[in-house]
């Protein structure tokens, strides 16, 4: 039976079974060293699918039987031998089975081999094992000791670190506290000085709106308020459009850097100053009466007292701060884009740089927005047919009829023609005046310049005429004197003159109308000579603004034929464009002279000097104890990640790493230098060059037989290969110190270091080291 012949097997191969010649027998080594020997096998026990030749497996070349198999017949099962093959005089050195008897030397003694192959060297190799033995025993010894001392230091360390953490905690919610008394005592400041204000206004407001000396909105009904409002946003967009911010009184709330903007800043500001303040996307009026109510519209006077030139007046702007305006400058329209939020890129044409959204919804949104679009032709239609407007319109249809001319004239130039050489061959001998073509492009820039200060100041009209109609819808309480506030408010943050009032005045009471048609294309000849009207005994407008406005009319109507320029000719064209061609005139608002400057000049938006050292004493207190604050927080964050051995186990077991971090190690090989920093990136550098990163930290590990792993990765991806990536296997030493650098893959860096972290008792384990007392 096979099992009779397993158990029996020396005396099975020893023996010729019956039948069998020896020609027919097959040899096979059998057993090593000095008992080394052949043993026969039959024809009946080959490829039989039982192994009988262990170390060469001859007899099962057709079968899997002898393949990596170590519990063949002739090796006992229950002795380590079955396993490797241990060299006699080197209980360290182990080979596998397969290496015996493969004609290569492993064991110094030659004993993995038949007699007579290997020479004995064991006296050198043994020689050398005991001076490797002994550095490694040194090198434990020592680093063995260093490793007990900083992890005895990391320890103590951690554990006072873990103390101090509950005290600076403490003064942690101490320092907020006062943080917030600070804070608060700042806001109420605030609000203080905002209380303050909407009394001043209010006060101011009803004056200025109904004293028989100097009522300038007597008698006027709250549809004439509305439209006065309208076109005081169209005159502000004008000048801001017409005069640049460099060229007006920085000083005004109401010159906005951003000159794209298409809100009605000044309004908005005077709807601050009313307590009102309409929502960023439904433009619903809201009155702020509330303490919550009352710290917004604090925080808003400030911050635009503090940025006169970029103010805000919601709390999304203020949130975004001095830069809400470049974010506004996308948008056609604001006041007319409700679903549109702040900022927000409307340009389709990035939109294949963009992800793709449900198509369903990008329909519904370009529906939106053409009904928006629709919406703001219509309010420009009508403001454009208001008597305010007529000027405007005038201009816009003879700025078309010149530039349309220069082209033609431009056409005809470029195809090689010339007035005179056309008068010849027609025979026409007067060919016409000769016309200069030089100055013909600053002649049409010209005309687009004052096309788009039109076109500002309809978008400013287009915005106040939205917020109107939906302050109007909300009824408010005593929604008259809410006007006169958004007006007088208005007047003020865009500094209007009187004389630009009493134009607002004349185009929206009828019965100051006193210009025939053909004059209205120039506004002038409305605003001057000042007519007046009583309504219910009243005085349209009062007696100073009347006196005031004759005054500056002597010297308008002295220039008016300047002022307003209309050639007889429908085809001529002008030499220049001054302010007035065409009937159309931006007045400049006022200055220290004007009328309005004694009346609403105290409360333009100005930070005086006495508030603003007030401010900044709170301010100064409260940024002392921030930046405290922030510096124990930053504080306690590396107190933290030291007791927590590293907010991600960086420093390793027992904190064993907490002495080396972000520390930076390198090595020279062949005309590279590596550098590995813990925490940090590995480079690989020629000569002092900037060098390719070879990855950023990925943390340390330890492999199961105890050696610890350093690893970074996602570095510079290779040509046509992998991302570069480096890895450290440590050892112990007495110093931290790569010794050896390779690159067994393609852009995979592998190096071997040495360090006393390594110097363990699984280090002393692996290579039988004796214990440390």
């Amino acid at each position: 039976m096979r099992s009779n012949r397993k158990n029996h097997l020396f005396i099975v191969l020893l023996l010729n079974p019956l039948g069998a010649t020896l020609a027919q027998l097959l040899e096979c080594p059998f057993g090593w060293g000095v008992n080394a020997k052949l043993i026969q096998i039959p024809p009946d026990q080959i490829n039989d699918g039982y192994c009988d030749c262990p170390i060469s497996g001859l007899d099962e070349t057709e079968t899997n039987a002898c393949s990596g198999s170590t519990q063949w017949p002739g090796i006992h099962a229950n002795t380590a031998s079955t396993l490797k093959f241990h060299c006699p005089g080197q209980p360290q050195l182990q080979i596998a089975v397969s290496k015996v008897q493969d004609g290569i030397c492993d064991c110094c003694s030659g004993a993995d081999e038949a007699q007579g192959v290997c020479q004995d060297i064991c006296d050198e190799v043994l020689a050398a094992e005991r001076q490797e033995a002994e550095r490694r025993l040194h090198a434990f010894r020592e680093g063995s000791l260093i490793r007990k001392k900083e992890l005895a230091s990391y320890s103590k360390l951690r554990e006072k670190t873990a103390r101090d953490l509950e005290v600076e905690r403490g003064y942690v919610t101490s320092l907020e506290s006062r943080l917030n008394d600070a804070k608060d005592q700042l806001t109420q400041w605030k609000i203080k000085r905002l209380e303050q204000r909407l009394v001043q206004v209010k006060e101011r407001t009803a004056k200025i709106a109904t004293d028989p000396e100097i009522g300038i909105l007597n008698g006027l009904s709250t549809d004439e308020l509305s439209w006065m409002i309208v076109h005081a946003c169209q005159t502000a967009g004008e000048m801001q459009a017409m005069f640049p911010l460099e060229e007006k009184d920085a000083k005004f709330s109401g010159n906005s850097k951003d000159t794209d903007s298409t809100t009605c800043v000044p309004l908005r500001l005077a709807g601050l100053d009313a307590g009102l303040i309409w929502e960023s996307t439904t433009y619903k009026p809201k009155f702020m009466n509330e303490a919550v109510d009352k710290i917004l519209l604090a925080e808003l006077l400030d911050f635009n007292l503090q940025h006169i030139d970029s103010p805000v007046w919601t709390q999304k702007t203020l949130d975004k701060g001095s830069t809400h305006s470049s974010k506004l400058q996308r948008r056609r329209l604001t006041e007319v884009d409700p679903e549109n939020e702040e900022g927000e890129d409307l340009d389709d044409n990035d939109a294949d740089s963009k992800p793709r959204r449900d198509p369903s919804r990008d329909s519904s949104k370009h529906a939106k927005k053409y009904e928006q679009e629709e919406r703001r032709l219509q309010l420009e239609q009508l403001i454009l047919g208001q008597p305010f407007s007529l000027s405007r319109v005038a201009l816009r249809q003879k700025a078309e009829k010149v530039i349309s001319l220069i082209d033609a004239m431009k056409e005809t130039a470029e195809g090689g023609a010339n007035m005179t050489e056309d008068a010849e061959e027609t025979g026409n001998s007067d060919p016409g005046p000769m016309i200069d073509p030089v100055p013909l492009p600053f002649i049409r820039n010209k005309l687009d310049d004052r096309r788009r200060v039109i076109q500002t100041g309809l978008d400013y009209a287009v915005s106040a005429k939205v917020l109107m109609d939906e302050l109007e819808a909300s009824n408010p309480p005593d929604f008259r004197a809410v006007l006169q506030s958004l007006l007088i408010g208005t007047l003020i943050h865009e500094n209007l003159s009187f004389l630009q009032f009493w134009e607002l005045l004349a185009n929206v009471v009828p019965e100051l109308q006193t210009a025939d048609e053909d004059s209205k294309i120039c506004k002038i000849h409305i605003t001057c000579p000042p007519s007046t009207i009583r309504r219910n005994s009243v005085a349209i407008p009062s007696m100073e603004i009347l006196k005031a406005v004759e005054e500056a009319c002597i010297g308008l109507l002295q220039h008016a034929q300047q002022s307003c320029v209309v050639e007889d000719k429908e085809d001529a064209l002008p030499g220049d464009i001054p302010n007035g061609y065409g009937g159309f005139y931006v007045l400049n608002g006022r200055d220290e002279i004007d009328l309005f400057h004694a009346i609403l000049g105290d409360l333009t938006l100005v930070d005086n000097d006495e508030t603003k050292h007030e401010r900044d004493e709170l301010s100064a207190s409260i940024s002392t104890l921030e930046t405290e604050l922030e510096n124990l927080q930053s504080k306690i964050s590396d107190m933290v990640d030291l007791v927590d051995g590293g907010n991600d186990g960086s420093y390793g077991p027992d904190g064993e790493l907490y002495s080396m971090k972000n520390s930076c190690h390198s090595i020279d090989s062949g005309k590279y230098t590596y550098k590995l920093c813990l925490n940090d990136s590995a480079t690989q550098s020629e000569g002092g060059s900037g060098g390719t990163n070879l990855g950023k930290w990925d943390g340390a590990s330890v492999d199961n037989d105890g050696t610890r792993v350093w690893k970074w990765t996602n570095g510079a991806k290779c040509w046509n290969g992998p991302k570069r990536s480096a890895t450290v296997r440590v050892t112990c030493g007495i110093e931290n110190q790569i010794i050896s650098a390779d690159e067994p893959e393609t852009c995979r860096y592998v190096f071997e270091m040495e360090s006393p972290i390594a110097c363990d008792e699984s280090y002393r384990l692996k290579y039988g080291l004796p214990t440390l007392e």
